[in-house]
């Protein structure tokens, strides 16, 4: 099914670069936004390592498809794991249905980290937002969003950074969005704007001060393994686009698949793919184990972002000035791929990430 008939979903949002109602009711009907919930909220309960073949072959769709189902497969831990028993009540079993939360970080004046502007003043009943947010995945699409802030006292004392779960409805936010991207096409990234925007006190989650544990260990930490994972489907999809042409391209009276020089790029991609295959399943097994896999997680991020763009850069190559046609998939591989590279941090990100954990720890 995901072979012919989302496929043909996909090929439909790439060319209108919008998510209609019958692409995202049909991705509904089929489960795949309910792999990894749990079955008490509606789910299917699948491991990461069960989940990750499906998103493997998922990932060779369409970049939009992808982000949806990585995203609706992901974010609901968030609340699952550190939100209170009213919000799991009121908006986990919803996700069985086609609802969809999303996680924003991001600020157009900062990064994702202790540098963030967005404000969270504490009042004697609740929190007041202000500022901006954007890279807001599917906002169009979201009912909730979970929002990390920096948050103060009444007196503006630090209390470090928090999370809040924020309803789209509530006064005071207003929501924009960004123009649209080279791929990963059919996806609306919102920039929300908080203007004295007033949270309940319950709408924190976790606790307060918690927020950058939250967003690392809650979302980011398996966002970054399952981009891993996207990568590998993409890049093998690629590879097999570029052995299939190679095997039927015909110069000089033979194909070029049996050219070596042909050969030798195809080795080079194969041996990519089947590397970053490993490292995933390796994190993967490791999280479902009940380890912490920050640094497992941004080396299979680091490593299989850069695979990616190198079997992409063979793969439309091999193919020639046809693989820059939309004759080929591969060039909407080639366009989706490149998106992968700044979802969940850059490599930059990674190796820091990396740098810091095996200094501290050691190997």
């Amino acid at each position: 099914m995901a072979k012919s008939e989302l496929a043909e979903l996909g090929d439909e949002l790439d060319r209108k670069n919008e998510m209609s109602n019958a692409v995202w009711q049909r991705l509904t009907d089929t489960g795949l936004l309910r792999l990894t919930l749990k079955k008490e909220y509606g789910g299917e309960g699948l491991s990461e390592s069960e989940y990750f073949p499906i998103l493997e072959v998922c990932a060779q769709l369409q970049g939009g498809i992808r982000m949806l189902i990585h995203g609706a497969n992901g974010l609901w831990r968030i609340l699952d794991r550190h939100g209170s028993d009213e919000m799991k009540r009121a908006y986990l079993p919803p996700l069985a249905h086609g609802a969809y939360n999303a996680f924003v970080v991001t600020e157009p004046g900062a990064g994702s980290g202790r540098d963030l502007k967005t404000t969270g003043r504490q009042t004697k009943d609740g929190w007041v937002l202000s500022g901006q947010k954007h890279w807001a995945t599917n906002a169009d699409r979201a009912q909730v969003f979970c929002v990390i802030a920096k948050t103060v006292d009444e007196q503006g004392g630090d209390l470090g950074i928090s999370a809040f779960l924020v309803e789209r409805d509530r006064p005071g936010l207003t929501m924009d969005y960004m123009a649209p991207t080279n791929g990963c096409r059919g996806v609306r990234r919102g920039v929300l704007t908080f203007a004295d925007c007033w949270i309940p006190a319950k709408n924190v989650i976790g606790g307060v001060g918690q927020g950058l544990d939250i967003a690392f260990r809650g979302f980011l930490d398996l966002g970054r393994l399952s981009i891993a994972n996207c990568c590998v489907g993409l890049a093998q999809a690629a590879l097999e686009e570029a052995v299939a042409f190679a095997r039927e391209r015909v110069t000089f009276g033979k194909p070029i698949a049996d050219r070596q020089y042909i050969q030798g790029r195809l080795a080079e991609a194969a041996t990519d793919v089947h590397a970053g295959r490993l490292i995933v399943q390796d994190a993967a097994r490791k999280y479902d184990a009940g380890a912490t896999i920050t640094r497992e997680a941004a080396m299979a991020k680091l490593f299989c972002t850069e695979m990616g763009g190198r079997v992409t850069d063979h793969a439309i190559r091999t193919l020639g000035g046809l693989g820059y046609t939309t004759d080929y998939k591969v060039e909407r591989y080639y366009r989706d791929m490149r998106g992968m590279w700044f979802e969940e941090g850059t490599a930059e990100t990674q190796k820091m990430l990396i740098g810091r954990d095996v200094v501290e720890r050691g190997w």
